[in-house]
């Protein structure tokens, strides 16, 4: 398609960011029903097991039972709509190429003001004390592999303090724990977490054609992609500022 004296090249796709959030965690396909009504579950795997001082006659110390603790995700929905006037020209796969893109930080985003909820805020530091604490809290919290989350340029001054490093295709901790590094997290706020498990419905899509309204002016032709999605967050989720 030539304009004026231009003429049309296609770039293709642009690589995509490699160490966000539906490219790190469990991504879950699931039904409209799941994804619109949201959806809970259960872990038993919060907090550590307690030491028993067993004597002679039996326990010197009671025996504490753990609670089994339920997890609750509610839906929200990202929407990716894009028009263009050129008659016949509907964008489908633009629409849907655009949501593949965007969605993992509009769900990081969600995600990070969901923690911020979640936690009560643990002290300032600089990368390095920050991430320790945020460590120690997983340990605490979580027999699992928990997770660090990060916004990309403050994932930059982690990098700097050695706090993070990367390990062959992903980033992780000096201590091992696997790091998110998303563009949707509140800049200068690091996050932890246990296990997050995101549910996401099937693509929705919608077009029309290039077309006249009610009132006689040009449409042009639109089209929209959306999906809803569900996190799941075991056991919680901890957060902390850098100083």
């Amino acid at each position: 398609m030539a304009v004026g004296m231009r003429v049309w090249y296609d770039l293709g796709l642009p690589p995509k960011k490699p160490y966000g959030l539906l490219r790190t965690v469990q991504v879950v396909n699931v039904d409209n029903r799941i994804a619109v009504a949201g959806a809970e579950s259960q872990t038993y795997f919060c907090d550590a097991a307690p030491e028993v001082g067993e004597g002679y006659c039996g326990p010197t110390v009671p025996r504490e039972y753990d609670t089994i603790e339920d997890i609750f995700g509610d839906p929200f929905t990202l929407t990716s709509s894009v028009a263009c006037g050129f008659a016949g020209d509907v964008r489908d796969e633009e629409s849907r190429t655009a949501l593949d893109y965007k969605e993992s930080h509009g769900v990081e985003q969600h995600l990070g003001a969901l923690m911020d909820e979640m936690g009560a805020g643990l002290p300032s530091g600089s990368p390095a004390e920050v991430v320790a604490g945020l460590e120690t809290w997983l340990g605490d919290n979580y027999a699992g592999q928990g997770l660090i989350h990060v916004n990309v340029g403050t994932a930059t001054l982690l990098f700097s303090d050695a706090a993070i490093e990367k390990n062959g295709s992903s980033v992780t901790t000096v201590a091992g724990t696997p790091v998110v590094i998303g563009s949707g997290y509140t800049p200068g706020t690091v996050y932890a977490s246990g296990r997050v498990v995101i549910l996401r419905s099937p693509l929705r899509e919608m077009s029309s054609p290039v077309g006249v309204d009610c009132g006689g002016a040009d449409n042009s032709a639109r089209a929209t992609a959306e999906r809803t999605y569900v996190p799941l967050v075991e056991c919680g989720a901890e957060w902390a500022v850098l100083a």
